[in-house]
């Protein structure tokens, strides 16, 4: 008797186990069959800067997080193909409506958004968006207490958008056959043109430039095409400078906008390492 009691505990005790393992399974893995499966994500200021990589919010765990906050208000992932997404799951350690979704084509424009999304780990139904080469979270919050958004797990659910396919040429009309017309060719008297001398164009000087990479204690990089006159002004200002004083680096063709001129501004303190490495321009 008591043999068969100690059996039927033993019993008891592995169906629990089981039963606990099965929900813990159930509750800690997310939905599969999305677009966003296993794919990193990159947290940065904006979508136009490479950041800190992460695959948290994709890894099919809602036990791992990564944060959005002020300084990573941007998680983004940008597809090797355009992509129609039609649905959604997001879900969040604590209860927000300050995240955004958005959606870009090829050239970072943005095609839509969803405002206010809904973090309950639950599937929304969103209008179909075609053309998605990069989507975004966006912490939109501008509160000091709250700018401050830990996501556990994103998917997003469609297919891959199909390419347009080209239109079938014409077939060319068969000709009636005759006989062709000759045309008699007559040949001209006039005296040949002589050929103009070629005009030799001097060659451009060469010019010693550098491209100044620089590396922030944030882990992102910075990378300026400058004149070695620029780049020697940099180095005398970093041996010279400290704390927070700030360098403006002319970004020339990098620029990127409707701007005439774009300058950005490094601080001493922030810089963890920087490398020179000089070439010549023709």
């Amino acid at each position: 008797m008591f043999r068969k009691n100690k059996l039927i505990l033993s019993l008891v005790g592995l169906l629990l186990l089981i039963s606990t393992i099965a929900a813990f399974s159930q509750s800690t893995y997310a939905y599969p069959g999305g677009l966003l499966d296993k794919k990193e994500f990159y947290a940065s200021s904006s979508i136009n800067e490479a950041g800190l990589q992460t695959w948290d919010w994709t890894d099919g765990d809602i036990g791992t997080h990564s944060i959005l906050n002020s300084m990573y208000r941007y998680g983004y992932h940008k597809f090797k193909a355009p992509v129609t997404i039609n649905s959604y799951q997001l879900k969040t350690v604590s209860p927000t409506t300050s995240l955004n979704i958005e959606f870009y084509d090829a050239n970072n424009n943005l095609i839509s958004s969803v405002n206010s999304a809904v973090v309950s780990n639950e599937r929304v139904t969103i209008p179909v968006v075609e053309g998605v080469y990069l989507i975004a979270l966006h912490n939109v919050s501008s509160s000091s207490s709250t700018n401050l958004i830990t996501v556990s797990e994103f998917e997003v659910y469609g297919s891959l958008t199909p390419s347009p396919s080209p239109s079938p040429s014409p077939s060319p009309s068969p000709s009636p056959t005759s006989e062709p017309t000759v045309v008699p060719t007559i040949i001209p008297t006039t005296e040949p043109t002589p050929e103009p001398t070629p005009t030799t164009t001097p060659e451009a000087p060469c010019e010693d430039r550098a491209l100044l990479n620089i590396t922030l204690i944030t882990g992102t990089d910075k990378e300026f095409d400058l004149s070695m006159s620029e780049v020697n002004a940099f180095l005398n200002w970093y041996d010279s400078a400290s704390g927070s004083s700030s360098f403006g680096i002319n970004k020339h063709n990098n620029n990127k906008g409707p701007f005439s001129n774009c300058t950005e501004y490094v601080i001493h303190d922030k810089i963890l390492t920087f490398e020179v490495s000089e070439y010549t321009a023709q």
